[in-house]
């Protein structure tokens, strides 16, 4: 039962466990905090216990989502991983630094790894349109190239020349 639900359901059943059954009675009828704590001390403690408990509970729960995206084999973003445990990414960098530093390190990795990959294809696509024209008699121009590549999400205008510098056997 509990494996099928989500982690925010299970937080908000087990919140739910935790609050006092006349606690948002008192509430909806304009008890503070402050006139809780005098009127009713002993009521008042017992939610400040199951309050504590409830953090403490978020906290291992945030702490091991945090280790298990350590270990995911694509690195979420700080902002994906914050959205995905409903807290902000202040808190989690101040609660968890390590972790959060290592997330983030892992992170910032794979986007220069993708990064890298896709301009090598993008080279290599460049560097065999620079052929292919070479081949058929024609010079490998900037325009040229751009006009056969128009499905590319890259535009690296810069970086063709050099790359049918390449093509063309030049240094």
């Amino acid at each position: 039962m509990l494996a099928s639900l989500t982690l925010k359901q299970r937080r908000k059943q087990r919140f739910w466990n935790l609050r006092h059954p006349h606690y948002e009675t008192l509430r909806s009828n304009g008890f503070s905090r402050d006139m809780l704590r005098r009127r009713f001390p002993g009521l008042y403690r017992e939610l400040a216990v199951r309050s504590a408990q409830r953090r403490y509970i978020r906290r291992e729960e945030t702490g091991s989502v945090l280790r298990a995206a350590c270990m995911e084999e694509l690195p979420p973003s700080g902002g994906a991983l914050a959205a995905r445990l409903g807290s902000h990414r202040s808190h989690l960098k101040k609660t968890f630094p390590e972790i959060w530093q290592l997330i983030l390190q892992r992170h910032a990795e794979y986007q220069r790894q993708e990064v890298s990959r896709k301009w090598a294809e993008f080279a290599e696509r460049v560097r065999h349109i620079a052929t292919d024209l070479l081949k058929a008699g024609k010079y490998p121009s900037r325009r040229r190239l751009l006009a056969m590549m128009r499905d590319s999400e890259l535009r690296g205008e810069h970086s063709i020349l050099r790359e049918v510098n390449q093509a063309m056997g030049c240094p």
